[in-house]
């Protein structure tokens, strides 16, 4: 059976510019799922904190953006667009390092593995059933406003490789804070897909009653 071709963009930062040992951790159980991990961080990291992860990666990206996750993910992605990397490749992966993981023993084969999450163009971890909406500059959490988590997801070639995508990534700046960020891009990469007629899932079942991993003792 041959084995999927995979890359992965790995987004990192950390206000002290230091990579953590779960960081370390987390690429290596990457390496046994993907041939190419691109680390992009959005930190100044020092020649000993890029050495600590230079055997796990393909290539590192270092410097401050301030465009968060997405940021990263776009100069990522711009780099593998740019270096013929998603040609020869079958699912591309945007993860980053605001969780640990992962926790079962057989790293990532469980999610890889999975014949019922094989069928989507996208997929992610979980899904958020509540959405930020903003209102006379004031911005609150509503139900039904359902997307996946930026945390973790995967693209299939129908989508990593549209026009529509390709202007998404090409687009992200930066935001005044984080809840524009969730709006524009977690939350809008949903409602694209969903508009591109994409099929999605998740790994983790959907109940609309979870908020978010936050409640992970109960996920678990």
């Amino acid at each position: 059976m041959l084995r999927m071709k995979r890359t992965v963009i790995f987004a990192h930062y950390d206000s002290d510019n230091y990579i953590h040992k779960y960081v370390i951790y987390y690429l290596t159980k990457l390496n046994k799922i993907a041939n190419t991990i691109i680390f992009v961080s959005d930190s100044h990291l020092s020649k000993k904190e890029k050495k600590k992860i230079s055997k796990h990666c393909s290539h590192l990206i270092v410097g401050s953006h301030g465009e968060y996750d997405f940021g990263s993910y776009k100069r990522g992605y711009e780099y593998c667009v740019m270096n013929g990397f998603l040609k020869n490749t079958d699912e591309l992966i945007f993860c980053n390092d605001s969780c640990f993981g992962p926790i079962p023993n057989d790293g990532f084969n469980g999610l890889f593995q999975n014949s019922d999450i094989k069928q989507y163009d996208f997929y992610g971890i979980f899904m958020n059933n509540y959405g930020l909406k903003k209102q006379y500059e004031e911005y609150f959490y509503i139900e039904d406003i359902p997307h996946i988590q930026s945390y973790f997801f995967v693209c299939k070639p129908a989508v990593f490789l549209s026009s529509w995508f390709i202007f998404f990534m090409k687009n992200i700046t930066v935001q005044p804070n984080k809840s524009e960020i969730i709006i524009q891009y977690e939350q809008g990469l949903t409602a694209l897909l969903k508009e591109k007629k994409h099929t999605i899932g998740t790994y983790l079942f959907f109940e609309k009653t979870k908020i978010n991993t936050k409640n992970w003792q109960e996920i678990l």
